[in-house]
């Protein structure tokens, strides 16, 4: 049976070494819709975000509805490709491949396929499934491009 090993690269900087490359697997772009239905119960957890969020939804100039908000990250696709790219190769010293997984969509993806890369840019998304009561998110990577 194989082993799972986590190691943090600020208790031991020389994990990576032996490596060739790396894999980012979950990173989000502006194109991804970051769900906000989860803050009034998270908020019912701590006195002071509940009486901010109280407080801040009772002068909103419209009424607040966390079951149909999202928030939407302000990195571009590519962006987010070089960020991603950038800490693996440089704080790493692999090669990196980065998946973007945009919450149910390939739109990132896709618009970085079409600027010429010098590597490999899968088709993948975070795929949300509602399932008894709560959302579980799925990491599709590597789509086929039918």
């Amino acid at each position: 049976m194989t082993k799972t090993k986590l190691s943090c690269l600020w208790n031991k900087p020389l994990c990576a070494r032996g490596y060739r490359a790396a894999v980012s697997l979950h990173s989000h772009t502006n194109h991804s819709k970051e769900g906000l239905q989860f803050i009034p119960d998270f908020a019912e957890k701590f006195h002071l975000l509940k009486w901010a969020l109280t407080r801040q939804c009772r002068v909103a100039l419209i009424p607040v509805d966390f079951d149909r908000a999202y928030w939407t990250p302000p990195v571009t696709p590519r962006q987010a490709l070089e960020l991603e790219s950038k800490q693996i190769e440089e704080k790493l010293g692999l090669a990196s491949l980065i998946s973007l997984t945009d919450h149910d969509n390939i739109e990132a993806s896709s618009l970085l396929r079409l600027i010429p890369q010098d590597r490999p840019v899968p088709l993948s998304l975070e795929w949300s499934v509602p399932f008894r009561g709560t959302i579980f998110h799925l990491g599709i990577h590597n789509l086929p491009d039918s």
